[in-house]
């Protein structure tokens, strides 16, 4: 129990002297609790208060504008994220962006990353134009938060596993993330200022400016979305044609106002003709310039092969099948890759024929490679089904396909496969099929089974991942054209002698004909050898995947798109549209853009009415051509230096 005595109060009497009273009151434990609570949440909210208005009430403070700043640090996080986010989803890494590109598979974590990051700097770009401090102090916050728990929570214990330190890329995403929350800071402490118009180099006018404001129109659509964008989240009368209108016109004057101020920086004298060193430099940079633009296409088709790695096949698979029942013959290469001397000796071969030497010219003994084939194939496991049925076709009144198909495995990380087949009807009641009936059900026949050119002899494989014959290697038998890219031919059966029924073919090459005689038994792994069956390879090489994209399609189209578009930027470089040549050789533009402030001072006062009434005026200054001459006219005399140029002020009706 407490005791509380009230002050001592003197009572007043005639016969005798002051006499006190002393009033005891007693209290509960609780009563007093509530009190010192009361106390001490009156004590701290006075303090939280008043952090509170110093932090969102600027009274004697300047404002100042770090926007420009901020966004900077959070693109350079985006970039950083962007461009090595494996870093931040995997302990081992085994991709990199460019291969979520270059194979166009992108994970869905990797999208919401980069969507999430954007949107934080459109957020940010909202509350800078609504200029709100109590919004921008929760983002700061909340922002803050997330990114500690995503890089020292998520990452570490559930994604990664990695801490950030040891990573150098998630401690420059962090150093960055620092920095803007630092300016950030300084912004919510110094306030956003009251007027926010125009980009944020343009409060100078100078080279650099025009650089930066010309860099910002070259990015495609980055003037449309920031266009509407901001239209959406500023308070405005103007509609959002007429608000990107009014943004258009700003940015032309705003240019041509860069214009007069670098003429004014770097003036020439008048009346002077240009020197030859400058003429030559300036004139000659152009000219090799857009030679080197003219003929860019072309220097990457012709040297992109020749820069690139030789990438013979790894391996080769061979099978012949008739109709489609299993194959009678399937067989693996080895590979063999031919040396500097080998590869001279099948140029010699060649020397007399131009066409056969200039192909063989445009490649070197890296890039060649012959496959082998051994004869006899793999032991023939077909079920008595599918034998009957073989020779049912066989004897029927149809035609019957053969197909022999190579298939080629390319080394590499994808281990990409190419495949070629080569296709031969066979009629009906021919010798061939006779012969082949006979084989089938184990019959001797008095020579071996030939189709007429079905191997693919020489091959071709392209850098856009494409295998075709080459015709240039072999003479055409008669009529024939088929006989400068195919070789005949023989197969016949084979019966193991281990009582067991077991069947395997033995195919093999022709090697009595002229191309044998002249051309094929004089190279290196020339079939018939060691019983081989030999197919020459000749393989582009392999360039940076960048230039393959590149160059993967036709020429002809590459170089179309290519000109055009680069023909549409130089000509707006070095020349000007017609009807924009009074507008960038006013001699002053001061009024001109001080008509278009007046847009932005007034609606940033939220005068409504005068917003109109200035926008409506820069309208008809832009489409009265007389009008926009009279107020950028030249005032003083051009061929007086000392004349003072100076506007006079302009009266204004009320």
């Amino acid at each position: 129990m407490f005791c509380f005595r009230s002050p001592l109060k003197p009572t007043t009497s005639a016969a005798s002297n002051n006499e006190y009273v002393i009033f005891s009151i007693r209290t509960s434990t609780l009563d007093n609790l509530l009190l010192s609570i009361k106390t001490i949440l009156f004590h701290y909210a006075i303090s939280f208060r008043q952090f509170h208005q110093r932090l969102l009430y600027h009274v004697h403070q300047e404002a100042h504008d770090y926007y420009a700043l901020m966004f900077f640090f959070d693109l350079l996080a985006l970039a950083v994220v962007a461009s090595t986010f494996p870093v931040f989803s995997e302990y081992e890494p085994k991709d990199t962006v460019w291969t979520y590109l270059s194979t166009s598979v992108i994970p869905v974590r990797y999208v919401s990353v980069v969507l999430v990051h954007c949107i934080n700097i459109l957020v940010d770009r909202a509350i800078y134009l609504q200029k709100s401090l109590v919004l921008k102090l929760v983002y700061h916050v909340l922002q803050f938060l997330s990114v500690h728990i995503w890089l020292f929570v998520m990452i570490p214990h559930f994604i990664s596993g990695r801490m950030v330190s040891e990573r150098p890329e998630i401690m420059a995403y962090y150093i960055f993330r620092c920095i803007y929350n630092l300016i950030s800071a300084q912004q919510i402490r110094v306030g956003y200022p009251s007027r926010i118009w125009g980009f944020y180099c343009c409060h100078s006018f100078g080279l650099w400016n025009y650089i930066q404001i010309k860099a910002y129109l070259a990015i495609p659509f980055l003037f449309e979305l920031r266009s509407s964008f901001d239209w959406a989240f500023t308070d405005t009368t103007m509609s959002i044609f007429d608000w990107c209108r009014m943004e258009d016109i700003y940015t032309n004057v705003y240019m041509v106002k860069c214009l007069r101020g670098i003429e004014e920086e770097y003036c020439g004298p008048r009346a002077v003709k240009k020197k030859l060193i400058y003429k030559y430099f300036y004139g000659m940079s152009l000219l090799i310039f857009f030679l080197v633009i003219i003929w860019f296409p072309i220097m990457v088709y012709s040297w992109g092969r020749e820069a690139g790695q030789s990438n013979p096949p790894s391996s080769a698979t061979m099978r012949l099948q008739i109709g489609d029942v299993t194959a009678i013959y399937e067989n693996r290469a080895n590979v063999y890759k031919m040396t500097f001397t080998e590869y001279e000796s099948v140029k010699k071969v060649y020397n007399a024929y131009d066409i056969s030497k200039e192909f063989l010219d445009n490649y070197v003994n890296t890039d060649v490679a012959a496959l082998t084939f051994r004869t006899g194939g793999a032991t023939w496991m077909i079920r008595q089904q599918e034998l009957r049925k073989m020779i049912r076709i066989i004897h029927g009144a149809h035609p019957v396909p053969v197909v022999m198909t190579c298939d080629i495995i390319l080394p590499g990380d994808n281990n990409k496969e190419l495949s070629l087949s080569v296709r031969k009807m066979m009629f009906p009641y021919s010798f061939t099929r006779q012969s082949m009936a006979k084989l089938m059900i184990g019959e001797k026949v008095e020579k071996p089974v030939t189709i007429e050119y079905l191997l693919p002899k020489f091959l071709k494989i392209e850098q856009r991942g494409k295998v075709s014959m080459v015709n240039l290697l072999m003479h055409p038998e008669g009529t024939e054209d088929a006989g400068t890219r195919q070789r005949n031919i023989t197969f016949k059966s084979i019966l193991a002698t281990d009582g067991n029924g077991r069947v395997w073919w033995d195919l093999s090459e022709e090697i009595d004909d002229e191309n044998f005689s002249k051309f094929l038994g004089k190279i290196p792994y020339a079939s018939g050898s060691d019983g081989n069956m030999a197919i020459i390879t000749f393989s582009d090489k392999v360039v940076h995947s960048f230039f393959s994209m590149v160059t993967g399609g036709s020429i002809i189209t590459f170089y179309s798109l290519f000109l055009f578009i680069i023909h549409g930027w130089s000509r707006d470089l070095i020349s000007f549209r017609m009807g924009r040549i009074w507008l960038y050789e006013v001699p002053q533009a001061d009024v001109l853009y001080a008509l278009c402030k007046e847009v932005y001072i007034c609606r940033e006062a939220n005068m409504w009415e005068l917003e109109e009434v200035a926008a409506a005026r820069v309208f008809f200054m832009i489409r009265s051509g007389d009008t926009a001459l009279k107020l950028s006219r030249f005032h003083g005399s051009p061929y007086n230096p000392n004349t003072n140029k100076t506007m006079p002020p302009v009266t204004r009706r009320s």
